[in-house]
């Protein structure tokens, strides 16, 4: 369990008993008065005096007790709020139900005054001394978290040395990168459109957002899914809230949805993972990945599902705005080989692969952590396109994809619920 600071500091002042006053006169007293030539405090011993004076029995008598009141200095050292320990200043709300997973969106350093403001749902790693950003109230101990390693300079030359050829083809280099990843976690602002638009389910995944804001989600009477990629995240979703779990089979498109394990070994096709949550949790249990027809939405029934989401079958829909080199890419033989990949956002997701998954590594090391690749990723995507060359480009599609089929969305639908029947 993790406190902010004016927590900490209530619970101590609950443990301190105050002392009866002790009648002092500090003209008298020959230490920390500021008279010319008085011993600072730190040197002062009981009983000790200051040259040419002897000491007051008021001295004596107080060693070793304790203030009956606060005494406050004119000046605040440091002039700011500064934290006590190398972790990450957060906010309270953001962590206040854990596992929490935020982005580290900056640093600051012991001796760096320089004003910061923390976005709601991320992270500053901060050192000992440092000053706190403004909004945050509350720093975690690195001890306690299993944070992603912060960017460091090596890691940033790594990536930047992988990107170099690919940006270099089209004129680029990485000064053009731009600083921000350009996602950002669920948040105030997006809580607030979901409290004017009222949709009657809300999916997430990456786990739930901070208590708070779920709390502020199921007040306007959605009921909260979320995808679980093993049983033991789907265990977390129940106990933490969840009223609905997605169980994610490692056939899905787009990205993986794990945020207990990011190992791509420990993954299970939903063959494997459907049965298996459905024992272990009492919630509606959503199969996804490798669904595209009817055949495939019977079988996840047989085997426990509630129902079913869908994705790659309804990119080629009518009313998609799937491109038109996306669309084209799904009806040729390269939609029967997918792959997961970091290249593009720094988290793990499937996609078809092009030559980029190909000459740089599908999962390669020196990538940047989920969100913090996005950017570049982005940008050599763009200057791609605009070349005529979508070898950079995203093409997100599950290991079933080659089954979409084009129509409406309800004809997809009609077809996908004969699976039902």
């Amino acid at each position: 369990m993790r406190f902010s600071v004016s927590e900490h500091r209530a619970f101590l002042e609950g443990l301190v008993e105050p002392l009866e006053p002790l009648e002092c006169a500090i003209d008298a007293l020959p230490y920390g008065t500021g008279r010319e030539g008085a011993p600072p405090l730190a040197e002062a011993q009981p009983g000790a005096v200051w040259p040419g004076r002897s000491a007051p029995p008021v001295a004596a008598a107080s060693a070793g007790l304790v203030l009956a009141r606060e005494v406050v200095a004119r000046l605040s050292v440091p002039p700011f709020t500064n934290s006590a320990m190398d972790g990450f200043a957060v906010r309270h709300a953001d962590v206040a139900r854990v596992p929490a997973t935020l982005p580290v969106c900056g640093d600051a350093a012991a001796g760096d005054t320089r004003k910061r403001t923390l976005e709601p749902g991320t992270a500053v790693r901060i050192m000992t001394g440092a000053a706190m950003p403004d909004g945050a109230d509350t720093v975690v101990k690195v001890e306690d978290t299993d944070h992603a390693p912060g960017v460091s300079e090596a890691q940033r030359v790594a990536w930047q040395a992988l990107l170099a050829p690919h940006l270099a083809r089209f004129g680029l280099t990485a000064a053009d990168i731009p600083a921000d990843p350009g996602r950002r976690p669920f948040d105030e602002t997006a809580l607030a459109l979901l409290q004017k638009h009222r949709p009657p389910v809300v999916s997430f995944h990456f786990g739930l957002p901070p208590a708070p804001l779920l709390e502020a989600v199921k007040a306007t009477g959605a009921m909260v899914l979320s995808s679980a990629t093993s049983v033991a995240e789907a265990r977390w979703l129940e106990a933490h809230g969840a009223d609905g779990i997605i169980a994610q089979g490692l056939e899905a498109g787009g990205h993986r949805g794990w945020f207990l394990n990011d190992d791509p070994n420990a993954q299970s096709g939903l063959f494997a993972l459907l049965p298996n949550i459905r024992r272990a949790v009492s919630l509606p249990v959503v199969a996804a990945g490798g669904i595209s027809d009817a055949a495939s939405v019977r079988a996840v029934m047989l085997l426990g599902a509630d129902a079913v989401q869908v994705g790659s079958a309804f990119l080629l829909a009518d009313e998609a705005t799937t491109s038109t080199a996306h669309r084209a890419a799904l009806q040729s033989p390269r939609a029967e080989n997918t792959a997961l990949t970091n290249l593009f956002s720094g988290g793990c997701a499937r996609g078809i692969v092009n030559d980029f998954m190909r000459e740089a590594g599908a999962i390669n090391p020196a990538v940047l952590p989920f969100p913090l690749a996005g950017a570049a990723a982005l940008r050599l995507k763009n200057a791609a396109e605009s070349a005529g060359n979508y070898e950079y480009s995203p093409f997100w599609a599950g290991q079933n994809a080659t089954l979409a089929r084009s129509g409406s969305a309800a004809e997809i639908v009609a077809r996908l619920a004969a699976g039902f029947s």
